[in-house]
């Protein structure tokens, strides 16, 4: 099993941030790696079983993950990926912020685990690494100004 895990730490408190990353269908508005992405069926991007479908930097075909649950309350995304290009089965990821109140910022935390070939597995964890990576240094520039 394949287990990754980036943090970050952004200079904004945690309400606008949370406003931005709770959209399950916004991700392309602050993912640099997101070329399209878009929601199926009519859903809005907090209702759970939510269908997205994306296109990304590096990835040839189109990406489907299924929004699994949201929670306000823990400031939590969590997220499945559909069978598709990508050789991984059993993928759920986590993306959650964490209110840092003494300071007005936040932490953010994105994690997923998932099965992969053996041969495989170090690829993937390195390019998934460097997703969220991409995705979370994204957040801190937009909630820093530059």
């Amino acid at each position: 099993m394949v287990q990754i895990h980036v943090s970050g730490l952004i200079d904004a408190p945690v309400a606008p941030v949370w406003k931005l990353v709770r959209d399950f269908g916004a991700l392309g508005a602050w993912h640099p790696d997101v070329v399209t992405c878009r929601l199926e069926d009519g859903c809005d991007g907090t209702t759970i079983g939510a269908r997205r479908t994306m296109t990304m930097r590096n990835v040839d075909g189109e990406i489907e993950e299924v929004l699994v649950a949201l929670s306000d309350e823990a400031r939590q995304v969590v997220y499945t990926l559909s069978p598709g290009p990508l050789p991984v089965w059993d993928y759920r990821a986590v993306l959650e912020l964490l209110p840092i109140t003494m300071e007005d910022r936040t932490v953010v935390s994105w994690r997923a685990t998932y099965n992969a070939p053996p041969d495989l597995q170090s690829d993937l964890q390195q390019a998934s690494t460097g997703i969220f990576t991409g995705g979370i240094e994204a957040l801190i520039s937009h909630f820093s100004g530059t």
